[in-house]
This record gives C-alpha cells, structure tokens and sequence, in this order.
C-alpha cells in the first residue's frame, strides 16, 4: 500500500512539472510578444518622425521653386531634372514647367529623410499684370 502512495505522488509530481513547464512557456511567450511590439512601436516612431521631416522638405522645396518661378528672371526652369538642395538631415529638390499664355506653371518636388522620399505636385497659376499705356 506504501508503493502506490509513492507511485501516484510520482505522478503528480510530473503532472506539476509539465504544467509549470507550460506556465513557463505562456510567460515566455507572453514577454518576447511585448519585447517584439515595444521594439515595431520604436521603429514605427522613428519612421513617422523621418516622415514628416521629408514632407516639410518636399514642401519647402514647392516654396524655393514657387519663389524662383515668381522673382528670378534668370530661372532656367527644367522641367527634365530636378534642382537639388541639402537641408538640416535631409535633401529636397524641385523641377518646374513654366508657365506660358496658354498653360499653368507645374512644380515637382521632392523630400527626402533617410529611406524616406515623398513626392508633391502642385499646378500654379502665375497672375500676370496687363500694362496700359
């Protein structure tokens, strides 16, 4: 009657290392899900924050073209290449179609903040002032 005493506390004892092995397991599991998660939510943050640095570059440069188109006579506008610029941490540049009687200015611009580029396009419409004399 001894031995099967000790023979289903044996059994239980297994049956409580296999569930703590389990609990192990779960917990284990649970962790590397959070560590994973904290690491993508890092990533993600860092990848938004280039974001909106490469659309304010890819705005300025919309700017830079817009001012150059309005105030510099001499502005050789290309519309086959783009003219590049350095800015802080990033790189913008803008291509542009001038305007002529019968069609608007067109600006291509570009941002970008290390894997991140952004494009923009706007459609400008250049007032020109009839003079009478």
């Amino acid at each position: 009657m001894l031995q099967r005493h000790t023979r289903g506390s044996r059994k239980d004892a297994g049956m409580a290392y296999v569930a703590i092995l389990v609990l192990l397991a779960i917990i284990s599991t649970l962790a590397f899900t959070l560590l994973f998660k904290a690491g993508t939510g890092m990533l993600a943050t860092m990848t938004r924050g280039n974001s909106m640095q490469a659309h304010y570059l890819a705005e300025s440069a919309a700017n830079h073209a817009m001012w150059r188109l309005l105030n510099d006579s001499n502005f050789p506008a290309a519309d086959d290449s783009y003219y590049m610029h350095t800015l802080g941490n990033g790189r913008y540049g803008y291509k542009v179609r001038r305007h002529t009687d019968t069609t608007f200015a067109t600006v291509a611009t570009v941002g970008a903040v290390g894997k991140n580029v952004v494009h923009q396009s706007y459609v400008l419409y250049v007032f020109r002032q009839l003079i009478v004399e």
